[in-house]
């Protein structure tokens, strides 16, 4: 793919992509998983599908801003924005797709059935290691984008970059490692976008 349109896909578009589907991302749903998200289960589902792939092209967009840059804090940025697209992937797989695809299931079964099967959506998605919201791999993989976004500010601050741009991408870091749903998340990506096209784009326009 031409390096152009591979970088306006992943600081363009897959930050505004995200943008507008987290402004419906269900939230307010964990206490009661399967009565909050039946509702939107097709939704749901579909969400989780597309997202990953708006992940991993943010994620790489964000790699892209230091990628010719030397030094050990850059390669420190890199590690985590790789480990971030590798492990939000699955993180949003299991505790989205799984949960979606268990609800979609357990909302059929004979009503003497379906108790039992709520409580396993809901012990699934708690789940303290490999669960949704606050388990260790939700944890690891946000906080991988935290690391990794930061990491990166600090390498373009010394490479002489704008200082609002960089705002923005610092605000994007703690916003999305908070929560990528709706309010933080459509928030974040925004200012990812921001920031990211201003370092990228804003340069050019200046030569």
């Amino acid at each position: 793919m031409n390096e152009k349109i591979l970088t306006f896909l992943c600081i363009v578009i897959a930050p505004l992509v995200l943008v507008s589907m987290e402004l419906f991302h269900p939230s307010g749903y964990s206490s009661a998983v399967y009565e909050n998200l039946l509702p939107h289960r097709t939704w749901w589902i579909i969400l989780h599908v597309a997202q990953p792939l708006f992940f991993s092209l943010t994620g790489l967009g964000a790699i892209i801003l230091t990628w010719n840059k030397p030094g050990i804090v850059s390669t420190i940025s890199k590690i985590s924005l790789f480990l971030f697209i590798v492990y939000y992937t699955v993180y949003d797989s299991v505790a989205g797709i799984g949960t979606g695809i268990l609800i979609d299931v357990i909302k059929d079964l004979p009503q003497d059935q379906k108790q039992t099967g709520i409580g396993i959506i809901q012990s699934y998605f708690q789940h303290p290691y490999l669960g949704g919201s606050h388990t260790w791999l939700s944890e690891f993989a946000s906080f991988s984008w935290l690391v990794g976004t930061f990491t990166m500010v600090w390498v373009l601050f010394f490479d002489k970059k704008h200082i609002i741009p960089l705002l923005f991408l610092l605000l994007s870091g703690a916003l999305v490692w908070y929560n990528h749903g709706f309010p933080t998340g459509p928030l974040g990506f925004w200012c990812f976008f921001v920031g990211a096209t201003w370092i990228t784009y804003g340069k050019k326009a200046h030569n």
